[in-house]
């Protein structure tokens, strides 16, 4: 570094001689000077740069008089210039513009050239714009934030950020990033001066030359939620040119002609579907409506056709669905990126030492990468026959602005600039390519104090625990070659799962206290064995274990108690529980733990028990964690299990294990929570060697292969576990022997009624002839038994040693299903008066109530009955069924594949959809969120021969494998197949069409109304006329015996009295007010006013808790908060809000009692997690302000975008007041029932409730908060 330069030592490392002041900069660029001044365009000026001598310029530029901070800047601001930098311009002293059009003009030509993605001086710009987004962000969720990304041009789709990042821009930007900023204009317009002219405006204005005010909503959406990728391989854009000689319709016909004469095998997607003959598709359609014309006529037929040709083009669909119409498919790209990323997982952990080499020697290696400048060439061929005008250029060739592409040329590079032991070399400028060689520095760089400082700190602790780890002769004997295994060993995540999916639904007998095919036993209590579940624990290869264990140096004495080397040790311990495993006493345990009833005993009687009886015989989980207890007692030695500190927690976590929910996890962070590696006596220090970090890594697995190899095994072999029905999301434990004879006596009921037995001839026989097999069985406890669920989601071989495999039964039936799900909607009089869903209710009841109350605010008095086919699905008559299908599928249909391209929890995910018309189409892929679709035009005919055969191969000739037996079921259909909702529903339907309507007509009074519905089986009929409902009763109580269809008696309710039915009915519910309310599909309706609540009755049975599903990993207050808008989702249809059918007082109680049970759930999420995470009040608090806004918001989301005729669109007419009003009383009235645990919270909450203060005004907020009308709520345990 030299004196006079004084070059900072960063700038010295990196460029050398290169780095000058700004003033000796400016100096050696100045041209000398001209022999004669006149030549000057300075005009003989005294005080020109060039006309000075050399030896006077630098007093030219600093003078006596100048400002200090302009003296700084000349000599103390350095300079680098660029080697690849053009040769100066002629000097010119005059100054035609100010230094901020002069800035503001390079910055855009930075960007104008592509070169200026990474330089530092378009940073600000980039800048402002991203506190521009901030500050213009829409309102909404908090949410949001997880669905759109941000970026310099707004918000992005997360799926196309995930693929794209910055090169997804919405359809007005991008377009505007084709246009040339208007100060680089240097040749004439082809608009010929014409004011509506694209190009001709400023660059501030081009935004609302596009959007204008008076533009419609369809043209807005269009360029503000459109999004489109360039590719990487267009050409330049043609000229500007603002006139219109085709119209849409040419343009996107000749797009998608030319690009299949260019390649017919083409993946762009504006292609897929196209009709040569009448040439038009559904895309084609889509690009071709009137906002795209209206578009077409601001930018011109050039831009658009290159718009359409080269880039890939996301179309709105709802606010958070895109379709996408042009380009490469997304679903295709998915693909490759989960190819190429399995890959590249399987080559790094193959080649991890390699990879590490390879980065130390590419920081440092003499030839860096080669960095790629200039535009790229249009391509020869990309110019179609008949649109070749679009594309030619005349005058001056146009470059394009482009935004955001994936790579950029920099005047640096970024590894000089991230390095600190490399410079760069002198080197040729080539025209096209700059080619930058970094070379490793000659002289070695002194680190920097603090640095030196923490090396050293960092080399003593490692000197220490080398002296701590290696004892000296005189106090221990040198460390064993055995001992170094401990070196290699894996590193362990506290997020591991202890997996559970192995004991659930297992059915093999166990007549060892452990699974036949467990590995210990499989060994023997000798050191081959002990060795062998040595690697098992420990996840050790036989190269890295030592093949003699035996030679060790630390003690002749080599006992579990008294060595000091942990390897033997433990060798010692395994040995000890593989020997106690194998003389584990099984049945002992039971009987002591596992209290049987005395039923077991006698077979005779057990299969005269009642099935009801029955379904209380499963374990307690107390006595489950007693037996697991005592198993892991009688297996594990005690040194293994630690002292008794340590076995009060250990079997605490087991408890908690055993008590979790159907879907809830448990992560090995949990399973160690609280223990002491301390208290393990074969990791203290008189026994190991080991660090603290070694001694832990052990102990993690040690517990993770206690838990998934012990406890999960132990219960997987003595268990039988399973879900219920009336159980919710809790987990049931049945002692294996007892299960087995439930299940046997359910078989042999089964046989008496629907099932025949099958030989494996027969079942060949049969599946052979089609192209899915068989499906699997499993038992499920109910309330008043167990019912067959039938698994059709498989694929299934007939035996292991067949090469022909079969597919799962609802793959297969994924067309037929598509067929009936677009018949549902062609031909809804076939299904008779079937409702699918709650909006299909509210548009009934709307109509009914508008047509019974005829402008009149009274209502007259109704009659209503409520009625339940006993056993729909196992009742239905095969032949009939399939006669009616044969009336309802008439003709072929043309299948469409659809791919959605869905994020969930961070994962890309590729769906796959068969649909037929389009809208079907609309209907079924419009509500999911998050997605972009894809249409590729793959599309089937299937005929009507082949559907109506597989519709009969499913239904007559099911196959069930029960128990290592197959059988046949002769009546009824399968409840677990996509189809079975469906053909019940067409069946009754038909049955309805041709008994009940006809029977319904005749007995009609005059002047009556009626509404009849039904939810697959579950009926609801509603009169003005008591005759008409009498009668109505009377006909479903006699049954359709041609149809094998009757009512269950014990839940038909009325409204009305009749002496044939009994009036304790579970159906109809009377509230302390004495109100009374008939229960139907999960909904409340009232017998006089039919006004629409709720149903919360169904959480009467058990504890509130067993519906929740807790997540422990992870961020536990995001998921906590999301949890609880998750729990307002099903109360938030617009038919418990709608103030044409409930009055103001109802609508507000429906709210209130909606965030009552948000309240209990959330107090029961909160205890649950309180075992290991704490918040505190304020966070409590943001959780319920967040569950506030988002029922709020949700209710009027749902209001408004139901599709529903205007006449009967929903209205809502409640303030966000008393939404917040509402929901703070019900948390406020839950909580303070558990009030020791909320005292701060309840404080918080009771002041926000004062503030609102709007109770006094509305009466109708103080029916709602009274708790005799939500009395139904506090009978919840929770």
């Amino acid at each position: 570094m030299t004196k006079k330069r004084r070059v900072p030592a960063v700038l010295w490392n990196l460029f050398r001689n290169r780095a000058k002041t700004l003033a000796e900069t400016i100096i050696s660029l100045t041209p000398p000077p001209l022999p004669s001044p006149t030549k000057c365009r300075c005009k003989c000026n005294p005080n020109c740069l060039r006309c000075c001598s050399e030896d006077d310029r630098m007093s030219i530029l600093v003078r006596k008089d100048d400002s200090a901070e302009y003296r700084k800047l000349v000599n103390q601001c350095f300079v680098v210039v660029s080697e690849n930098a053009p040769a100066v311009p002629p000097f010119d002293p005059n100054s035609r513009w100010s230094q901020t059009e002069i800035v503001r003009n390079t910055i855009e030509v930075k960007s104008y050239e592509k070169t200026a993605t990474k330089n530092v001086i378009c940073t600000e710009t980039a800048t402002k714009k991203r506190k521009h987004n901030k500050a213009t962000k829409l309102k909404g969720p908090q949410n949001r934030n997880r669905v759109m990304k941000p970026d310099k041009n707004g918000t992005v789709p997360l799926v196309l950020w995930k693929f794209f990042k910055n090169r997804a821009n919405t359809l007005a930007k991008t377009i505007l990033s084709f246009i040339p900023p208007a100060s680089l204009v240097a040749v004439k317009c082809r608009c010929k001066g014409s004011q509506n002219c694209l190009r001709c405006c400023s660059d501030c204005d081009r935004m609302s030359f596009l959007l204008r005010e008076d533009d419609p909503s369809d043209y807005r959406n269009l360029l503000s939620q459109c999004f489109v990728v360039s590719s990487d391989n267009a050409p330049l854009p043609p000229p500007f040119d603002p006139h219109c000689r085709w119209s849409q319709f040419e343009i996107v016909r000749g797009t998608i002609e030319t690009t299949l004469q260019e390649n017919a095998y083409t993946k762009n997607v504006i292609c897929t579907g196209y009709n040569k003959r009448n040439r038009s598709s559904i895309v084609f359609e889509a690009l071709t409506s009137a906002s795209w014309s209206l578009l077409l006529q601001r930018v011109g037929d050039g831009l658009m056709f290159h718009l359409l040709k080269y880039s890939s083009i996301f179309m709105p669909l709802n606010r958070k669905t895109h379709h996408q119409v042009a380009g490469i498919p997304v679903n295709d790209l998915c693909r490759e990126s989960l190819k190429h990323s399995s890959e590249s997982k399987n080559q790094q952990h193959s080649s991890e030492t390699e990879t590490k080499k390879r980065k130390r020697y590419e920081a440092t290696n003499i030839e860096g990468p080669q960095i790629q400048t200039g535009i790229k060439k249009p391509s020869k061929n990309g110019n179609p026959e008949s649109f070749s005008r679009l594309l030619k250029t005349s005058g001056v060739q146009e470059r394009s602005h482009e935004v955001g592409p994936i790579s950029m040329n920099i005047d640096t590079p970024e590894s000089c600039m991230s390095s600190r032991v490399c410079n760069i070399k002198d080197s040729a400028t080539n025209q096209q390519n700059e080619v930058l060689v970094v070379a490793r520095s000659r002289k070695r760089l002194r680190l920097s104090a603090w640095r030196r400082s923490r090396k050293r700190m960092r080399l003593s602790s490692q000197n220490t625990c080398d002296e701590n780890c290696s004892l000296s002769d005189e106090k221990m004997k040198s460390s064993c070659s055995c001992c170094s295994v401990w070196q290699t060993l894996q590193k362990t995540r506290k997020n591991d799962q202890i997996s559970k999916r192995s004991m659930l639904y297992k059915l093999e007998p166990a007549s060892l206290i452990l699974p036949g095919k467990h590995i210990i036993n499989t060994l023997r209590p000798n050191v081959s064995g002990a060795k062998a579940l040595f690697k098992q624990i420990f996840g050790f290869s036989d190269s890295r274990v030592s093949p003699q264990p035996t030679l060790c140096s630390h003690s002749s004495d080599i006992s579990a108690t008294t060595t000091t080397c942990l390897y033997n040790s433990l060798h010692k311990l395994f040995k000890i529980l593989i020997r106690k495993a194998i003389h584990c006493p099984r049945v002992k345990l039971l009987n002591k733990h596992i209290t049987i009833n005395s039923i077991e005993s006698d077979s005779s009687s057990f299969e005269h028990t009642p099935l009801l009886d029955q379904q209380n015989l499963c374990c307690s989980k107390r006595k489950v964690v007693s037996f697991l207890w005592a198993a892991c007692k009688s297996i594990v030695p005690r040194e293994l299990l630690g002292s008794p500190s340590n076995q009060r927690i250990l079997r605490k976590n087991i408890s908690k294990f055993i008590r979790l929910r159907i879907y809830e996890k448990f992560s090995l962070h949990q399973s160690m929570y609280k223990l002491k590696i301390s208290n393990f006596s074969f990791l203290s220090d008189n026994h190991s060697l080991c660090n603290s970090s070694t001694k832990q890594n052990i102990t993690k697995r040690w517990i993770y292969w206690l838990f998934t190899c012990l406890v999960v095994p132990l219960l997987q072999a003595n268990f039988y576990i399973t879900d219920s029905e009336n159980g919710r999301l809790e987990v049931f434990f049945y002692e294996k022997s007892l299960w087995e004879k439930l299940m046997k006596q359910s078989i042999s009921s089964l046989k008496k009624q629907c099932y025949s037995l099958l030989d494996v001839n027969a079942v060949r026989k049969i599946i052979d002839k089609r192209e899915f097999g068989f499906s699997r069985v499993r038992f499920r406890p109910k309330e008043n038994g167990i019912r067959p669920l039938a698994n059709l989601k498989s694929s299934s071989k007939l035996s292991r040693k067949d090469f022909k495999g079969f597919k799962a039964v609802n793959v297969v039936l994924r067309d037929l299903h598509a067929a009936l799900k677009d018949l549902q909607l062609i031909k809804p009089e076939k299904l008779g008066s079937s409702v699918f869903s709650y909006n299909d209710v509210h548009r009934n009841f709307r109509k009914f109530l508008s047509h019974v109350k005829s402008g009149s605010d009274a209502l007259p008095c109704v009659y209503m009955v409520v009625a339940d086919v006993q056993k729909a699905y196992d009742s239905i008559d095969h032949d009939k069924l399939l006669r009616v299908m044969k009336e309802v599928i008439t003709d072929d249909h043309l299948l469409h594949q659809t791919n959605q391209i869905v994020m969930s929890n961070g994962y890309m995910q590729v769906c796959q959809y068969v649909n037929l018309s389009r809208q079907s189409r609309s209907h079924v892929l419009a509500r999911s969120s998050h997605c972009v679709l894809v249409n590729q035009g793959r599309c089937t005919r299937a005929m009507k021969d082949h559907l109506h055969f597989n519709l009969e191969q499913h239904v007559k000739y099911n196959v069930l494998h029960i128990d290592k037996r197959f059988y046949l079921q002769n009546v009824g259909i399968a409840q677990g197949s996509i189809l079975s909702s469906l053909l019940c529903s067409f069946y009754l339907g038909h049955m309805e069409n041709t008994k009940l309507v006809p029977f319904l007509d005749k007995v009609t009074e005059t002047g009556s109304d009626s509404m009849l519905l039904r939810f697959i089986d579950d009926f609801i009929f509603i009169s003005t006329s008591k005759k008409q409902a009498q009668a109505f009763f009377s006909r479903l109580q006699r049954g359709f015996c041609e149809y094998n269809c009757h009512m269950n008696k014990e839940k038909f309710a009325l409204c009305f009295d009749v002496e044939k039915i009994s009036p304790q009915s579970n159906r109809l519910y009377i509230d302390e007010n004495g109100n009374k309310f008939l229960r139907w599909s999960g909904l409340f309706i009232n017998c006089v006013t039919l006004e629409v609540q709720a149903d919360y009755t169904r959480y009467l049975d058990g504890h509130l808790s067993s519906t929740l599903t807790v997540y422990w990993e992870g961020n536990p207050v995001r998921k906590f908060r999301e949890k609880v808008c998750d729990y307002m989702r099903p109360k938030c249809h617009p038919i418990f809000y709608d103030s044409n059918i409930n009055s103001a007082a109802v609508v507000r109680l429906n709210i209130y009692q909606a965030f009552l049970l948000c309240a209990m759930k959330f107090h029961c999420y909160v205890r649950d997690l309180s075992d290991i995470f704490s918040f505190n009040s304020a966070s409590y608090m943001g959780v319920i302000r967040n569950s506030l806004r988002f029922m709020y918001m949700l209710m009027k989301k749902r209001m408004y975008s139901l599709n529903v005729d205007t006449d009967s669109r929903p209205v809502l007419k409640v303030k966000k007041r008393e939404v917040e009003w509402l929901g703070l009383t019900a948390y406020v009235q839950v909580l303070k029932r558990k009030q020791s645990r909320y005292t701060e919270l309840l404080c918080l909450l009771e002041s926000k409730l004062k503030l609102l203060d709007v109770a006094r005004f509305s009466p109708a907020l103080n029916f709602a908060a009274y708790k005799s009308n939500s009395s139904v709520l506090w009978k919840i345990k929770y």
